[in-house]
């Protein structure tokens, strides 16, 4: 269950020396604290905010506006949500369904302000904003240290935002004020910039809010709801993207479901990208009790095991299987299209699991168990 140290705000002043706590803020009274519980209430200051309606804007596959049945941030943003929530409330249910609903909230909550500071245009734009601000960094004019200041990364924008750039009103002081509980399940990434890290969670000007939110994390683990919120990112990332790249006619799904030659190429592109950042490994050079903070690394046969189970063994791409063409609009097409969803979700949220006892550890150490080979089935999907 969680705890006032949970559910505490992050109302912040600046200080000459530090920031701490405002003392004598107003507290909501009895009646709306019962009727909005805290962490519904960050879900309601998230939602209407200039950044989550900003999201519309920003491209997922193809630009907003081209077609009606495309997905933009926005809509990927709401589906995060929902699959967070979902998720979070099968898995604690069985504990205790009071708590549930807690850790629901707190997951529809993060998932909600996950990707507030990812600009358009996906992980290229963001690239190009690191590589704009590492030019600045050199003029003679500012000469900043580009390793301490880390560059443009979308999640420790969004980190930012909601601690430090938003403002609720003149007098409650800057940020959204959110609860320890929900900026922590917002961060996938507990540390802040370093060398060899594609992905950091807070500048060094949050970093008092980090320490604050963190302070008693004993591992740079993430929290039990940052890991329900990370997968249902992945999940909706890999199965609705897949869904746009179909409808514009770029991957061909039902070339992948029929011919064998067409697996064996996506089978080496795959181990093509993947071994240079050593994610292909020989199945004796792996530990058996791999870290989760190593990543997940898969043998050559076991990706093209995982292939083969999902375009050939499998319910997912059974649609794809009896068509003469690719996708075009037809009912079949779109029944297979379909077809995909339901199973690609089936298989990716179903196959999640995390024990009574678990649950009931706490942030810090309850754990999100997900199988390898279903891992290993969502990031061939993502790639």
């Amino acid at each position: 269950m969680y705890e006032d140290h949970d559910k505490a705000r992050l109302l912040a002043v600046e200080d000459a020396a530090t920031r701490l706590p405002i003392a004598g803020q107003t507290q909501a009274s009895g009646i709306e604290q019962a009727a909005r519980p805290p962490f519904t209430r960050d879900y309601d200051r998230l939602i209407h905010t200039a950044a989550f309606r900003r999201l519309q804007g920003k491209t997922q596959v193809v630009t907003p506006g081209q077609s009606d049945f495309f997905h933009t941030r926005l809509t990927h943003t709401v589906e995060v949500a929902q699959i967070a929530r979902r998720l979070a409330y099968r898995l604690c249910y069985e504990a205790d369904e009071t708590h549930a609903r807690e850790v629901s909230d707190v997951c529809e909550a993060a998932a909600i302000m996950h990707d507030f500071g990812h600009p358009p245009f996906g992980h290229i734009g963001e690239e190009a904003l690191h590589q704009a601000l590492k030019s600045v960094a050199k003029e003679p004019k500012w000469n900043v240290d580009f390793t301490h200041l880390g560059g443009y990364e979308g999640n420790a924008q969004s980190f930012r935002q909601v601690v430090w750039s938003f403002q609720r009103a003149q007098e409650d002081g800057p940020g959204l004020q959110l609860t320890r509980a929900v900026l922590d399940a917002s961060i996938k990434y507990p540390w802040t910039f370093k060398k060899g890290k594609r992905k950091w969670n807070y500048y060094p000007s949050e970093k008092w809010a980090f320490d604050w939110v963190r302070g008693e994390a004993p591992t740079e683990d993430k929290s039990f709801e940052a890991q329900i919120m990370d997968w249902a990112d992945d999940v909706a990332y890999a199965t609705h993207d897949l869904e746009d790249w179909c409808h514009a006619q770029y991957i061909p799904l039902a070339m992948l479901s029929q011919s064998d030659s067409a697996l064996e190429y996506l089978k080496q592109e795959i181990i093509n990208s993947w071994a240079p950042t050593g994610r292909i490994v020989n199945s004796e050079a792996r530990p058996e009790n791999l870290p989760t903070a190593v990543g997940l690394l898969s043998t050559e046969d076991e990706v093209d095991s995982a292939l083969r189970t999902m375009f050939r063994n499998s319910q997912m791409f059974k649609g794809f299987q009896k068509l003469g063409t690719e996708y075009d609009g037809s009912r079949d097409a779109k029944l297979a299209v379909q077809h995909m969803r339901h199973y690609l979700f089936e298989t990716f949220l179903g196959s999640v699991v995390s024990t009574t006892g678990d649950v009931l550890r706490g942030r810090h150490a309850a754990k999100l168990h997900i199988p390898p080979e279903v891992r290993r089935q969502n990031a061939i999907l993502k790639e």
